[in-house]
């Protein structure tokens, strides 16, 4: 057995790239996001610095590269150049990550650069009973990276409502909601994780589990392309 201990801050969450066995990343309660070469002996290759709350989850694009966001910078402008990779990783692959933070963001990460390439902001929604969401004390923004959907994320916003983030979309308002009925509810409380899996037909199936104690499962068509 073997053990890191790459950063003093109390750790949240960690995810193991699909692209690099030897890179795992992780995110602290302070809103710091570091991602680590086990194969150094643990050393923090990139610092990922952007979020102001604690961070609930972290996803790596399910395809190499970055490809899907090219020449894209903060909230889909313009990006800068590419930066050599110290950890030796060629300047036309790299890796995408997305997390999800209690400041109420979903942030996409270019790897490569070290640098947010997109900040997603959640949407302050009705929920049933005419309540308003945004109460920060109650908030947990889960995050899934669907498998072969390279330009979508799915998240958990504030009262149980899955959002699909289409980050090719222009403007302001890239999500639609998820759900079953036409609230687009799937949780009466805040949601936790989420998961997919595919069947051996083909099908894709999104999972999610929540405060509520329930296990919620959607469709492929609810995640179908446009």
């Amino acid at each position: 057995m073997r053990h890191f201990f790459p950063e003093s801050r109390h750790a949240f969450c960690l995810t193991c790239s699909p692209h690099r066995a030897e890179h795992v990343a992780l995110g602290y309660k302070d809103g710091m996001i570091i991602v680590m070469d086990i194969s150094m002996k643990g050393e923090v290759i990139r610092r990922l610095r952007g979020h102001d709350g604690e961070i609930h989850s972290i996803v790596w694009c399910p395809e190499p590269g970055e490809g899907a966001l090219q020449g894209r910078g903060e909230d889909g402008a313009g990006g800068e150049e590419e930066e050599e990779d110290p950890a030796g990783e060629p300047r036309e692959g790299g890796s995408l990550l997305a997390s999800g933070s209690r400041d109420q963001t979903v942030r996409v990460w270019s790897f490569t650069r070290g640098k947010v390439v997109m900040t997603l902001k959640l949407p302050c929604l009705k929920r049933r009973g005419g309540s308003e969401a945004g109460v920060k004390e109650r908030i947990w923004v889960a995050v899934h990276w669907p498998p072969a959907r390279p330009t979508q994320l799915v998240s958990s916003s504030f009262g149980g409502e899955l959002l699909l983030w289409d980050l090719t979309k222009p403007g302001k308002q890239r999500w639609t909601l998820l759900g079953p009925t036409s609230e687009a509810q799937n949780h009466s409380r805040i949601v936790f994780n989420l998961s997919s899996a595919r069947l051996a037909g083909g099908q894709d199936l999104l999972f999610s589990i929540s405060m509520d104690r329930e296990v919620s499962q959607l469709r492929a068509i609810s995640l179908s392309r446009s």
